[in-house]
């Protein structure tokens, strides 16, 4: 009686996994939908236009010019370089200049990656229903892969690099081919965006932590030595070309004047809430739940690897804030860690709730915890609906006039001089090659005058 009680038991949970997980695919397509019609709905940015006219029109096959973006004054705050080199690319390849969509196919490419692996590795068992819901559910980070800029990319790495831990993990640490293939997430990472350098110090003395308790770490000079090589050289190089870019007087720097409550929790929560009020709420009761998590965690907290890369990342944020004094990362600055805090936050509270619920399996217990896993989805999905605007992106919602002023005067003749930023050197090119295209059609369909000799 009890094994087919079991066997029932697990016909259920399979049937229930399969319909989530066709939940999960429906979902990321209407979500990659929504972000592919923005980036061909809205116009131009600032930031993309200022990379676009400075660095990529360039030849960035020249090892002159990639030196002088290290250096040169107008190469500031570039510090995506893998979006930067596609967009060269991609705009190359397709030979049409000046197109806002095209620019933003590589970043559009790697949410479709993002999406993939989080939906394969839900099927996998990585992490729960829920958590998946919030890995696809950030309308923010939604807008930003479907702009030509590096925090989506690096957030595709990241979670990828977060992934390969688990497999590291559920080895008992002894593969180090996922050890390896986190190396190269971890470059990958970096290259797309170099704030994501804030990370590694907290994988860094994770790994370490984990190949010394468990007797790993001459296999793993063994097998990883070359790579963690190549992995220390590549950093290097970033780090100092990041501490370029945010030298004194460029404006790329990881925050503003506010302290770390109101850039980093209320940041995050900002991605999904917009009332103040509510947003200072929720920021003060998750800051209580999470130490109490840790608290009721207690020596389980041994085995969370993410729960304990967190608290290195936060204590690193803090440290660099006292040293350098550049503010604390916020905003889109936040994004390429999203997938990583979503996982570290779920297994947080995961390790607490399992604790906490030892000798309390009642029925009510349980029905407790799939009621608020049913409304934190249901929370996220509405959130992420309400936000939907595929005209504006957040960050930049006064920019798309430049767009219609420029069309605006293309039709009338009548200049538009209302200032001058690199949104609107960018129309301007792209109009200059419309009136171009436009003359030599005139001039291929006027007929060439026959001479009477």
């Amino acid at each position: 009686m009890n094994l087919l009680h079991d066997r029932l038991k697990k016909t259920g949970t399979q049937a229930i996994n399969e319909i989530t997980a066709q939940v999960a695919v429906l979902f990321s397509i209407i979500v990659f939908l929504i972000a592919v019609i923005r980036s061909t709905a809205t116009g131009i940015t600032y930031d993309e236009a200022y990379t676009y006219i400075a660095i990529t029109s360039g030849n960035m096959l020249d090892p002159h010019f990639l030196k002088e973006l290290f250096s040169g004054s107008w190469a500031i705050a570039n510090n995506h370089w893998l979006n930067t080199f596609l967009i060269f690319f991609i705009d190359r390849f397709a030979n049409d200049y000046f197109n806002e969509f095209i620019i933003r196919i590589p970043s559009l490419f790697f949410y479709a990656v993002y999406l993939t692996a989080v939906c394969k590795y839900y099927k996998k068992g990585f992490y729960p229903f829920p958590v998946m819901i919030f890995l696809i559910g950030n309308y923010y980070l939604n807008e930003f892969y479907g702009l030509a800029r590096g925090y989506g990319m690096a957030n595709t790495f990241v979670f990828l690099l977060c992934m390969n831990m688990i497999h590291w993990e559920k080895s008992a640490y002894r593969e180090m081919k996922y050890l390896n293939l986190a190396m190269f997430c971890a470059m990958a990472g970096i290259f797309s965006n170099t704030i994501v350098l804030l990370l590694y110090p907290a994988v860094g003395l994770l790994c370490l932590y984990r190949l010394i308790e468990n007797k790993q770490f001459r296999s793993f000079i063994k097998k990883s030595g070359i790579v963690f090589i190549i992995f220390l050289l590549f950093s290097a190089l970033m780090t100092y070309y990041h501490f370029c870019v945010t030298a004194e007087g460029k404006p790329l720097v990881t925050g503003y004047s506010a302290g770390f409550f109101e850039c980093f929790v209320k940041g995050y929560l900002g991605m999904f809430i917009s009332k103040e009020r509510f947003l200072t709420i929720s920021a003060i009761v998750c800051t209580v739940c999470f130490f109490l998590a840790v608290f009721i965690s207690g020596k389980k907290l041994k085995n969370a690897d993410f729960t304990l890369m967190m608290i290195i990342f936060i204590i690193t944020n803090l440290v660099l804030q006292a040293i350098f004094h550049k503010g604390y990362i916020v905003s889109r600055i936040l994004l390429p860690f999203y997938a990583f805090m979503v996982l570290a936050a779920a297994e947080t509270f995961s390790t607490a709730i399992s604790q906490f619920s030892k000798n309390r399996m009642g029925g009510i217990w349980k029905y407790g915890k799939v009621f608020l896993s049913v409304f934190l989805c249901i929370c996220c999905i509405f959130l992420f609906i309400k936000k939907i605007n595929v005209h504006k992106t957040r960050d930049w919602s006064d920019n798309y006039r430049y767009r219609y002023a420029e069309v605006g005067e293309l039709i009338t003749g009548k200049p538009y001089t209302k200032g001058l930023g690199p949104h609107q050197v960018f129309y301007e090119g792209k109009y200059d090659l419309i009136r171009k295209e436009y003359l030599l059609m005139q001039l291929e369909e006027t007929p060439i005058p026959q001479s009477d000799n």
